[in-house]
């Protein structure tokens, strides 16, 4: 049935009055529709779970497996003093957490909680990791030690990264009273890392028996840093503390040039206290090792103030006889001549039980290597220093007082480690001592094993 003129009329007029209407309602709508967020609060979007799973970074808890401790134990420090340590599991393929709170309960031999340590951590992909909290002081032993993650660790999404952080030159030193652990990291990537946890563990047997922690803040690309791990209070048993397990060769190197008697002249100092805290370095040495003395100012001696020996009364006596000349006291300071005499002495290997013996260079000077002049005496120290350690020569330098160039000195030791900085001369002997415990090598009953890790969030940014 056709529409009347009036109908035609009145469906003209209402469809006009709605036009305005609904332009009204679509504009509302467009401009407060807001699309489905991972941070929304609620399920949508194709999320398997409130802002999880689906296209969302973060993963639903129920999409997780369960992580396993492995153990936890407690190392005593000192009296009442502890490290603990727990080693956990993430079997879960990437993923992760950047953070996660946990909790340590220590428990006495009666079972009752004594104490509750909390800290928080980051969760790496498919990977079994250390959890480290200490210092802690308890004023009882502890006799059980429970490790728990708490509730509403949040999850997400990674690769595997890839492990662009190296540990070497591992060396454990002094393990018969207050051990010495040194390494150096390395960035193997290109790009800077920050808020690296390293964690050393020392194993016998393949238990732990004692762990340490430390942290580098920031690491460039291509670059390396030191770390060192001390235990002042523990020993680490040896077989005979003080005697090392094979011999070694070594060639103390000692500035004689002006500046050596310039803080007192009779007796000359510092000079005197150098040549006293080298002989007690000499002293402590076994039968079977060798030393060898060669002193510099404007040159090295020439010949040497001694040959490679294992008469230690005879090194000992050509230190002694070191001098300063009238022409040192305004002569220069050669090193490099010094490093070169130093690295002939040591060119000849030898060995026990059909292993090589370490071969050592210990240099100090109180100045600036500033002979020859040509091609300039840093520039010349340095080239005999590389071909010293190319040579497979560890090289200890000993700068001594405030004018010595510091970061020099330890370019051209064997690493930044093997440079010892001695603000003055009643350091000395501590330093040679040092040098001495590190250069020998102890025979440990165990074996005694030495484990760095390394963590860093920053890998997965």
């Amino acid at each position: 049935m056709a529409l009347s003129w009036y109908t035609k009329r009145k469906v003209i007029i209402i469809s006009i009055l709605l036009i305005p209407v609904l332009v009204y309602v679509a504009l509302y709508l467009v401009s407060n529709y807001e699309p489905p967020t991972c941070f929304d609060g609620k399920r949508n979007g194709g999320e398997q779970g409130v802002d999880c799973g689906g296209g969302c970074k973060r993963v639903c808890t129920d999409d997780v497996s369960g992580l396993a401790v492995l153990f936890t134990r407690a190392f005593k420090t000192s009296d009442g003093v502890y490290n603990v340590l727990a080693q956990v599991e993430n079997t879960n393929r990437d993923i992760w957490s950047p953070r996660a709170r946990y909790i340590f309960n220590f428990y006495n031999e009666n079972d009752a909680l004594i104490h509750t340590e909390q800290g928080e951590t980051f969760i790496p992909v498919l990977s079994e990791f250390f959890v480290f909290e200490g210092p802690i002081r308890l004023d009882e032993a502890p006799a059980r030690i429970e490790f728990v993650f708490e509730t509403g660790i949040v999850w997400e999404k990674a690769e595997r990264p890839e492990n662009v952080l190296v540990v070497q030159n591992q060396r454990l030193t002094n393990a018969g009273v207050s051990p010495r652990l040194t390494a150096v990291v390395e960035n193997d990537g290109f790009l800077p890392i920050e808020d690296i946890e390293v964690i050393a563990v020392i194993k016998r047997d393949n238990e732990p028996i004692a762990t340490s922690r430390t942290f580098i803040d920031y690491l460039e690309d291509d670059a390396v840093q030191g770390v060192t791990f001390t235990w002042p209070e523990q020993s680490f048993i040896v077989t005979e503390v003080g005697q090392c397990a094979s011999p070694l060769d070594a060639v103390l190197v000692i500035d004689r040039s002006g500046s050596m008697n310039d803080d007192s002249e009779n007796p000359p100092q510092p000079i005197t206290d150098v040549k006293n805290a080298a002989s007690g370095f000499v002293e402590g040495l076994e039968n079977s090792d060798r030393a060898g003395v060669v002193s510099f100012a404007t040159e090295a001696s020439n010949p040497v103030d001694s040959i490679l020996i294992g008469n230690k009364n005879s090194v000992i006596q050509a230190i002694d006889a070191i001098s300063i000349t009238a022409a040192a006291e305004v002569g220069s300071t050669n090193l490099g001549d010094a490093l070169d005499k130093a690295t002939s002495l040591l060119s000849s290997p030898r060995f026990f039980a059909d292993k090589e013996v370490p071969r050592t260079i210990i240099a100090l000077t109180d100045g600036r290597a500033n002979a020859p002049e040509e091609p300039g005496g840093e520039i010349y120290a340095e080239d005999k220093a590389n071909r010293a350690k190319l040579g497979g020569i560890t090289l200890y330098i000993i700068g001594l007082g405030d004018e010595v160039n510091t970061s020099y000195l330890e370019r051209i030791a064997t690493s930044p480690r093997h440079y010892y900085g001695a603000a003055s001369r009643s350091v000395l002997s501590s330093i040679y001592a040092n040098i001495a415990d590190e250069i020998c090598e102890y025979e440990t009953k165990g074996p005694t094993v030495v484990e760095i890790y390394l963590r860093t969030p920053d890998i997965y940014r």
